[in-house]
């Protein structure tokens, strides 16, 4: 890995994620009670040996750039290599945003030319899965390949998520289709792509000359007709949580008795910037079961089937069931909070109800639910938004 590149791609707008990303980096959304989504990925590369990384943003960068800082909790805090956000800056060519995934890489092809690996390894940075890219790495290397592409078996619905993937016997792709129903394909694309560098910067100028910003459309499906490109198939855990719906999803998918992702696994840790706070408290009369509680919580009432991420206060009376609760959330005595996800320093008023009932129910950074008031989800696929009160 020590030829390897990283690039980890986290420039796009967080529409999918509603109020979640409205005030953060999309990379930077907490998850796991304890994590970010952007400490997957890059656990993965320090996990790997890959440790020449940067990350590529442009939508409220703050709160990832806080909590990268230097790198120091993935070890990343080093002389050479290590970690680094770039951003989209005034230069003698370039001077406008990222216009899509290829144009991100574009606009920094100076590292790529600089750099003396030979191999990029390009990463989405909000999903979810611990993978070995060392064994992405002797795929691409054994076979030959161009372009190697992570790829899993195809599940239910996934045709209409993604990039459809058919294969030959020897693994190479002979076609490649973006999210075309359930008819076609075999496998999933995972957006993990091991590319020769040189090819990588080739096509990159190539397509930059033709006014084309798309990496998937303009530059990996033209390159199966001319290249070998060939698939990694990975049979682990991975999920994009680029979706309210997923990300609730994969959230208390952590509280089951065995999930089928382990944050705990001592053989390959995820790390995570952590701050000096004191432990979760609870009281006599206090009742959790099957949840995630984060540090300096405070619990008098009851939480189910939930996720919390420190400094949580649910107070004596108050229920909380099958919802996330990020950082600093208040649910007053007599509250209740079911089927929901409430951002940062969230205030759910006394005696107040906060439900997705059918449906999913979401509370946007700083917003207070008055005493006594409810708010009822009605529809399964809907998410209701309340705004931001300060």
């Amino acid at each position: 890995m020590d030829h390897v590149l990283t690039m980890i791609l986290a420039g796009g707008a967080p529409d999918a994620l509603g109020i979640l990303g409205r005030h953060r980096a999309k990379t930077a959304v907490p998850f796991g009670g304890r994590f970010r989504l952007i400490d997957f990925p890059l656990s993965n590369c320090v996990n790997s040996g890959s440790r020449d990384i940067y990350i590529l943003t442009q939508y409220n960068p703050r709160s990832l750039r806080r909590h990268i800082r230097l790198g120091r909790p993935w070890d990343l805090d080093r002389d050479r290599g290590g970690v680094h956000i770039l951003l989209p800056y005034s230069g003698a060519k370039r001077t406008s945003w990222f216009k899509g995934t290829a144009d991100a890489l574009a606009q920094n092809l100076d590292i790529l030319k600089r750099s003396r690996s030979r191999y990029v390894l390009v990463l989405s940075g909000d999903h979810i899965y611990k993978m070995d890219y060392r064994e992405l790495f002797h795929r691409h290397v054994v076979t030959g390949a161009t372009l190697t592409m992570a790829t899993r078996p195809m599940k239910a619905g996934d045709g209409n998520r993604f990039g459809m993937i058919e294969a030959d016997s020897a693994g190479f792709v002979k076609r490649l289709r973006e999210k075309p129903g359930n008819d076609f394909g075999s496998d999933a694309s995972l957006g993990i792509y091991l590319f020769d560098r040189e090819f990588l910067i080739d096509n990159l100028e190539r397509i930059s000359e033709e006014g084309k910003y798309d990496l998937l459309h303009d530059l990996i499906i033209p390159a199966i007709a001319t290249e070998k490109v060939a698939t990694y198939r990975f049979d682990g855990y991975w999920e994009d949580v680029g979706s309210l719906d997923s990300y609730y999803r994969a959230n208390l998918l952590l509280v089951d008795s065995q999930p089928s992702l382990q944050l705990d696994d001592p053989a390959w840790p995820i790390y995570t910037r952590m701050e000096n706070v004191n432990p979760a408290w609870f009281s006599a009369d206090s009742r959790v079961e099957r949840s995630l509680v984060g540090a300096a919580c405070r619990i008098e009432g009851e939480v189910r089937g939930s996720v919390l991420s420190p400094r949580v206060v649910v107070e004596k009376g108050a229920s909380v069931e099958n919802a996330v609760l990020l950082e600093g959330c208040r649910v007053a005595a007599g509250a209740k909070v079911h089927r929901a996800i409430l951002d940062k320093m969230t205030v759910i008023g006394e005696g107040a109800l906060f439900s997705g009932a059918e449906g999913l129910a979401i509370l946007g950074k700083h917003s207070i639910l008055p005493p006594g008031s409810r708010h009822l989800g009605q529809q399964e696929t809907s998410i209701g938004e309340l705004e931001a009160k300060k």
